[in-house]
């Protein structure tokens, strides 16, 4: 969350963080989660790579650090 946005090591925490969403998340019926960039601040929900996307070019919000509202499973 705290590196460059053009930079691997973003890209990488990107990537490593999308995982951990979809190996501890739920989406809903259609594969889609909420999007959490800096603009969309989980307004709706779209499919992961539209998540990347928004993610690389807009950046997370900086004090996003509680997991909520992304469908967690119930033992989190």
């Amino acid at each position: 969350m705290n590196k460059i946005r053009l930079s691997a090591a973003y890209e990488e925490g990107v990537e490593q963080f999308l995982q951990f969403a979809l190996e501890r998340s739920q989406p809903d019926e259609n594969e889609k989660f909420f999007r959490l960039c800096i603009n969309c601040l989980n307004d709706r929900r779209q499919k992961v790579d539209d998540i990347w996307e928004h993610l690389l070019c807009d950046g997370i919000k900086k004090n996003y650090m509680i997991w909520i509202w992304h469908g967690e499973l119930t033992d989190m």
